[in-house]
């Protein structure tokens, strides 16, 4: 190990050792005696009474101590078993759904496991002689073996550095041996075309023809709720599961409340469709624009005509419309307008990056329901039209002339 390396390790040790012993001292498994004798003690589990007369000396003996037993249940545990354990944790008190991690998430974890973690070396390795090396050559050969895109690579990554954190949050090891880990050279195997701007958004072009072909079919059939969905993302960006669960009680005079999205739930036998929170628990509200309050006038209009009674707003006699019905309709819509297919979401990518070209960033984080950071990395593309950007690339130089 070079120096930089060992200089890393030991500084780690060193806020494992700190760490361990400030939290035996509040909780007062550490204490100091009065009196006479003023050593300090702790006591072990078989009620050996431990004294040292320096609190340096103390804390060397209790950490000893209390490694060499976490070290006996590293030296048991397999990845495989505690994978099991983190889920379950993860289940308790991770997710969407009342504080759980919701069923269709769990299940993918499951099967993520199943097809490339199953019967491996590495799930067989007890945690005490897990390595940063071992993970990195494990990687390695999964990213080859079954030709894993950049995405599915991070969650898999980020499988192992979870459980194995939980690991040492738990205590059963003295550290995480995931933080030596170097991903950048193994990433370099993933096989992921990288994705072209005009395919995550749509042009203008693209945009003009899909909103005249949503007209069209309004036309056609003024009572189908999920063209109108449609139209109503192409000015808001939202979500398609909010604009799915979206309520009349939502709208105000001024304002689209977001209070609520649907999610979808995938259950080993069954799949449930809720309305809960909004994504990542992020209530917002969206102002109503000129051309907003003319939709939603129209979709009051059409659903009183036909006799419509309901709290949703894109509904009919019958029932509410789901997003999955919603992302079908846009998947039409595309075709009969001849652009290539697109999703809400690419539309919502598209509201983004054309606020963000005229809003500050946390404005546009702010009404899309997103984190500063996230939102531009992932929500903040280029939507200039190319002939804009010849004009300005042809008169770069130019100078004028009297």
């Amino acid at each position: 190990m070079d120096a930089v390396a060992r200089e890393i390790v030991d500084e780690m040790n060193k806020k494992i050792t700190d760490t361990i012993f400030q939290e035996a001292l509040e909780t007062h498994k550490i204490w100091k005696g009065e009196g006479k004798d003023k050593r300090w003690r702790f006591k072990q589990n078989n009620g050996k009474l431990v004294a040292k007369t320096t609190k340096e000396k103390i804390k060397t003996a209790y950490v000893d101590y209390f490694l060499s037993l976490q070290q006996s249940d590293a030296d048991k545990l397999t990845f495989a078993e505690l994978y099991d354990q983190w889920l379950e944790y993860k289940q308790e008190t991770v997710g969407i759904e009342k504080g759980q991690l919701s069923p269709s998430t769990y299940r993918r974890y499951e099967r993520d496991y199943k097809k490339y973690f199953k019967n491996s070396a590495f799930t067989k390795k007890v945690l005490a002689d897990i390595t940063a090396v071992d993970i990195e050559i494990f990687l390695k050969n999964i990213t080859v073996n079954h030709n894993l895109c950049r995405r599915c690579f991070n969650n898999i990554a980020g499988y192992i550095n979870g459980a194995l954190f939980y690991a040492y949050k738990k205590g059963i090891t003295d550290h995480n041996p995931y933080d030596l880990v170097n991903l950048k050279p193994i990433r370099g195997f993933c096989s992921e075309r990288v994705k072209d701007d005009s395919d995550r958004i749509l042009s203008d072009i693209e945009m003009t023809k899909l909103v005249q072909a949503v007209n069209d079919a309004i036309n056609r059939n003024p009572l189908y709720m999920p063209n109108y969905a449609i139209l109503l993302a192409t000015m808001t960006g939202m979500r398609v599961g909010e604009i799915a669960a979206l309520r009349w009680e939502s709208i105000t005079d001024n304002y689209i409340m977001i209070d609520f999205s649907e999610h979808r739930l995938d259950y080993a036998d069954k799949t449930e469709i809720i309305i809960g929170e909004p994504k990542n628990f992020k209530h917002r509200r969206f102002p109503i624009t000129r051309n907003i309050r003319e939709l939603l006038y129209k979709i009051k209009t059409v659903q009183a005509l036909n006799g419509v009674d309901s709290e949703f707003v894109f509904a009919d006699k019958t029932k509410r419309y789901k997003a999955s019905e919603i992302t079908l309709a846009m998947t039409r819509r595309c075709k009969s307008a001849k652009i290539p297919k697109k999703s809400i979401h690419d539309i919502r990518r598209t509201v983004s990056s054309k606020l963000r070209a005229k809003l500050p960033s946390a404005t546009v984080a702010a009404l899309l329901g997103h984190l500063e950071t996230t939102n531009d990395i992932y929500y903040n593309f280029d939507v200039t039209p190319v002939d804009k950007t010849i004009d300005i690339l042809t008169g770069l130089w130019e100078t004028k002339t009297a």
